[in-house]
């Protein structure tokens, strides 16, 4: 004849299972840890106004070039993360270089 089990030890394995469970439900969701939120990052742009000639190339912080060839808006295609500094200087003069930037 089998011993019937008493309540405590089925209580006990109860809470054991639910513990084990819920500890793999844990991991199964990355420890509650986000590791692949990507920076928050932005683009650098301005506007071009009074361009005459052509050959007009702007730069971004020591090598992000960006060729103007008409009035408007320009946009960088490097994105830089949030708090980064940036300087944005003519890297070469258009052929009539009466132009302000």
């Amino acid at each position: 004849m089998r011993a019937q089990p008493r309540n405590a030890d089925v209580v006990c394995r109860v809470l054991v299972l639910s513990a084990l469970i819920g500890v793999l439900l844990i991991v199964g969701c990355g420890s509650g840890t986000n590791t692949s939120t990507p920076p928050v990052t932005y683009t650098v742009g301005g506007t071009v106004s009074g361009l005459a000639g052509s050959g007009l190339v702007l730069q971004d912080n020591s090598g992000n070039n960006l060729a103007v060839s008409a009035n408007g808006p320009f946009t960088f295609t490097t994105a830089l993360a949030s708090g980064t500094a940036y300087s944005v200087t003519v890297f070469s003069q258009p052929t009539s270089p009466n132009q302000t930037v």
